[in-house]
């Protein structure tokens, strides 16, 4: 078989498998040869047909193709009239997974809750209700679940992206698939938050008014004029007239439930007002006397055009009616509280200043010695000027009833303020130095040596707000500083300032501290003490000398205090009080003092202040033993305490001037007492007494006194 005869593909196998010289059968070679050529031909033909479907094919593809494109152009054109019917619903329309979370929310979305719905795509439907919905929103949602409904509805609030609450209406149901399996939730959010605040506004109006009705015990009624139209009572009407509630009430519910005769005086006044348009305003009696009630009534057109109708209320005045009835018997209590109050304040004063006897009369006996060293002098001194103060202090607490009732009386005699101010930083000097605080005074000089004024009440002032300053300072400096603000003539406006560099004060405290029984931490009497009312005082007092306090503190800063007061010229000079001399204290030589006083340091203290006197001392221990010794022994001087047992003080000076035939019925008399209310100062100038000394006293004043006694009986015989 020749080569040129063979097929190709025969020819490369003969190649690829046939080593030279190998011998194949010529009649297969071309078996196999037509074979190949055979599947050529066969091949072409199915190339050709191949050809002709594909033509075919692409025919039919394109025809196809083309109806897709119309069928896409339809979709998508319905699509889009689809999301603008859903973006321009008002309602939210949503679609959850079964996890929760959002897979479609339209635009509306956006509008109700502020969150675009990109943002929200995702997330948990629950992650923008408001947490106390949370639980109702789940619940609803277990519901569809578990079968029990089938849509669910229920109202819940949402937070908007700005933080607002808004309320909203749901309405959910499930998306189950054709074979029952659940995909998730799909429904519409309808925001409801107008009329759900109006609702709310309305409910919480008339709850409003129900309480504020049964608070007052007041109720409200209309009723109509004429025959048609319906009356209207309130729930407190029905309470208050004892009347069922379930009843529809009418006129003569009202008119029936008055006493007479006040009924008839009513249904005059009905009658009246409708005739002459006349309000109603009586009080009048219901159940028989057992209560009382005030009737307010007027005519006003009615609602929708049914005619006039009377509208009014009705209010429970048993407890103002009760309260007149007791008015009288309340003054009458609070009069007696008030002499009670006086009477506590006096004896108050009196204990108070009973102990304080002893320490002030104490302290200058013992500064009378010579052997003390100079540092023990300094400190008795420092103990007798705190003394002192506190006196000032327990006077002003005691008599704070007085600041009350603006019945206090400032004195103007001449004093040094700058001695005064160096007195008062000596008292604290020691407690400064000992939290190693500086105290330092900033004097001005333009303040004149010697001013008239009350040195005991702006003592007390500076006293208050040192005291203060150092209790609040844990470290640094108090300052004290005195400028002349104003030369005004003969008066001067000084401007004070006491300045801390303490804990300070917050602001929202710094006017309330000036307040009676106010501080400005709740914790400032437990950790540092204090009443509460010595700011207060200060405040009044400082008004008393025309001027005003006011501060200035940063919480951790400090703070300054600053007042002013109005201080006068003294053209005399400042008066020093002399020491007595040998010649005053020698006119005691050998005169008979009768000392009535019960307490036995009082009468330890009179006998060493009365010892330098070389007076003859004879005690007392109560009011009957001195009017039994007035009866039998002539004295010279009597000091009579005025609180004592089995006779106080005004009933012995009585028994002894109203009996001729006493020894000692003309004899000076001087009320030596720690009771120094000014009622009991004025009781004791009317009731047969000399003079007057309170304790606690200074010998000083002691010896005054009993010499102005003697000189003045002297002089009279």
């Amino acid at each position: 078989m020749k080569n040129s005869n063979q097929h190709r593909l025969l020819r490369r196998q003969i190649r690829k498998y046939l080593k030279d010289g190998d011998q194949v059968p010529e009649s297969f070679l071309e078996a196999i040869n037509e074979a190949y050529h055979s599947f050529d031909k066969d091949l072409r033909q199915a190339e050709n047909i191949l050809e002709l479907s594909s033509k075919a094919l692409f025919v039919a593809n394109k025809e196809l193709k083309r109806k897709a494109d119309s069928k896409a152009a339809e979709a998508d054109a319905l699509s889009e009239r689809l999301a603008r019917i859903v973006n321009n619903v008002q309602e939210v329309i949503f679609q959850t997974d079964l996890n929760g979370c959002w897979t479609f929310l339209n635009s509306a979305w956006e509008r109700i809750t502020g969150y675009t719905v990109e943002e929200s795509l995702g997330t948990s439907f629950t992650d923008m209700v408001f947490p106390e919905d949370k639980e109702t929103s789940m619940y609803h949602l277990s519901e569809l679940v578990n079968g029990t409904e089938k849509t669910s509805r229920y109202n819940l609030r949402y937070i908007t992206k700005s933080g607002e609450i808004r309320w909203t209406e749901a309405i959910v149901t499930l998306d189950i698939d054709a074979e029952g399996r659940l995909l998730g939730a799909s429904g519409t959010l309808t925001d409801i938050n107008a009329r759900y605040v109006a609702e709310e506004k309305l409910r919480q109006a008339s709850n409003n008014l129900n309480q504020a009705q049964t608070l007052t015990k007041l109720g409200s009624f209309e009723h109509p004029l004429h025959a048609e139209g319906s009356s209207y009572w309130s729930g407190q009407m029905f309470k208050l007239l004892s009347r069922p509630g379930h009843k529809q009430p009418n006129l003569e519910d009202l008119l029936t439930a008055i006493d007479e005769p006040h009924q008839q005086r009513l249904r005059e006044s009905i009658i009246a007002l409708k005739e002459y348009s006349r309000e109603i305003n009586m009080e009048v009696p219901v159940n028989k006397g057992s209560a009382w009630m005030m009737v307010r009534a007027e005519k006003q057109k009615g609602r929708l055009n049914r005619g006039d109708v009377i509208s009014g209320t009705l209010m429970d005045i048993t407890q103002r009616k009760s309260f007149e009835k007791e008015l009288i018997a309340s003054k009458l209590m609070a009069e007696k509280a008030l002499a009670a109050k006086s009477e506590f304040l006096s004896n108050m004063s009196h204990e108070i200043r009973t102990p304080m006897n002893a320490i002030v009369g104490l302290t200058e006996i013992i500064l009378r010695e010579e052997e003390l060293s100079a540092q023990a002098k300094r400190n008795l001194e420092l103990v007798e000027y705190s003394a002192d103060n506190l006196l000032v202090i327990i006077n002003d607490i005691l008599d704070y009833s007085k600041i009350e009732a603006n019945k206090i009386d400032l004195e103007k005699i001449p004093f040094n303020l700058r001695k005064a101010l160096g007195k008062l930083l000596d008292t604290w000097r020691l407690k400064a130095d000992g939290k190693k605080v500086a105290l330092k005074l900033d004097w001005d000089e333009q303040i004149p040596e010697t001013l008239l004024g009350d040195p005991y009440r702006l003592n007390q002032i500076l006293l208050n707000l040192i005291s203060n300053a150092l209790k609040f300072t844990k470290e640094g400096s108090v300052t004290i500083k005195a400028k002349m603000q104003a030369d005004l003539g003969e008066r001067f406006d000084i401007l004070f300032e006491v300045r801390d560099t303490g804990i300070g004060i917050p602001e929202s405290k710094l006017k309330s501290i000036f307040e009676s029984f106010t501080q400005a931490y709740t914790d400032t009497t437990r950790n540092f003490g204090g009443t509460g009312l010595g700011l207060a005082i200060s405040k009044r007092l400082i008004e008393l000398q025309e001027g005003k306090i006011w501060v200035e503190s940063k919480v951790g800063e400090g703070s300054s205090f600053f007042f002013n007061v109005i201080l006068g010229l003294s053209t005399d000079g400042l008066v020093e009080t002399p020491e007595l001399d040998t010649s005053v204290s020698s006119n005691l030589n050998g005169i008979d003092i009768l000392v009535a006083e019960d307490n036995k340091v009082n009468q330890m203290l009179i006998k060493q202040v009365c010892k330098n006197w070389n007076a003859n001392i004879s005690i007392a221990d109560n009011g009957r033993i001195a009017v039994e010794k007035s009866k039998v022994q002539a004295y010279d001087v009597i000091l009579m305490d005025l609180q004592m047992p089995e006779l106080n003080g005004f009933e012995a000076v009585e028994k002894i001037r109203e009996d001729d035939a006493n020894l000692n019925l003309n004899t000076p008399i001087l009320a030596l007492t720690a009771d120094a209310m000014p009622e009991t100062k004025t009781y004791v100038e009317r009731s047969g007494f000399n003079g007057y000394v309170t304790k606690p006293f200074k010998s000083e004043s002691l010896l005054r006194e009993i010499t102005l006694c003697m000189e003045s009986r002297a002089q009279s015989k």
